[in-house]
């Protein structure tokens, strides 16, 4: 490799490592003022959600009692979908985009990296929606559905677990009325 290429290479590799610690700086001090944040520990307990991201959901959310519903919440992130209508006929489109972008965005990243990761009743929709809808629209409907998730858990202060459990025992109650006799101890 030519000298000149070879200098031009060195700085290039010390501007990012710079950059590398300077976003390790960044990150520690965004941890370090966000564990104080109410309702971190429980946002923590759903799958895909690290530190960085439930802090980030929390901080775009902000207080969770001036949504009344999860559709609102939904809403304020932009990802309702939307809705013509004309006389008797509706029609529904493709999302708003109207709302907090960040928020948006960091609900589509951690759905994004619980793909094929983790094995949760929100990814298995998630394969179902996908082979009927495609990629796009799965990952949508699955930020969605998160975002549903996690106005139940901070606005009724419930654990993920709890919610969970709600949901296998309610699994349970449809298949005994199926007539199948399943048990979720």
């Amino acid at each position: 490799m030519p000298a000149h290429d070879l200098a031009i290479l060195r700085a290039c590799l010390r501007q990012i490592e710079a950059l590398g610690e300077e976003i390790n700086a960044l990150e520690g001090e965004i941890m370090a003022r966000g564990k104080a944040l109410k309702g971190l520990r429980r946002l923590l307990q759903v799958p895909g959600l690290n530190l960085l991201s439930a802090i980030s959901l929390l901080a775009e959310i902000g207080d969770i009692t001036q949504f009344e519903t999860s559709k609102q919440l939904v809403s304020y992130a932009g990802l309702a979908t939307s809705t013509r209508q004309s006389n008797e006929t509706t029609r529904h489109g493709k999302v708003t985009k109207q709302g907090r972008k960040r928020l948006r965005t960091v609900c589509i990243q951690a759905v994004l990296s619980m793909v094929n990761r983790t094995q949760t009743p929100l990814m298995e929709i998630y394969q179902k929606k996908k082979r009927e809808k495609g990629a796009g629209k799965a990952i949508c409907a699955r930020a969605r559905k998160l975002l549903t998730v996690i106005f139940v858990v901070l606005k009724k202060e419930l654990d993920y677990w709890y919610l969970r459990g709600q949901t296998l025992q309610s699994q349970a109650a449809g298949a005994r009325c199926r007539g199948l006799n399943l048990d979720f101890a």
